[in-house]
């Protein structure tokens, strides 16, 4: 299921920013599952440690880097 509800998320922003300034999709990756979004092409996203949010992990997609979404998207994952 969370792969599923990632992948639309993604669609949905890829397919904003081309008509928005959206540049990023960022997330706070629980710390056990910063593999799993690394393999989503993701990459941390160093910031303030916000305390809000204990044991994640801030991380993003940058949609500049058009390969890693559209590799994404048209993953099976």
């Amino acid at each position: 299921i969370g792969t599923r509800v990632l992948k639309e998320l993604i669609l949905r922003a890829r397919d904003l920013s081309g008509i928005l300034p959206i540049r990023f999709l960022v997330i706070d990756a629980f710390e056990e599952r910063v593999k799993w979004y690394e393999a989503a092409g993701f990459g941390v996203y160093h910031k303030k440690e916000d305390s809000r949010y204990p044991g994640t992990v801030s991380m993003k997609m940058d949609f500049i880097n058009k390969e890693v979404v559209e590799k994404y998207a048209e993953s099976r994952m």
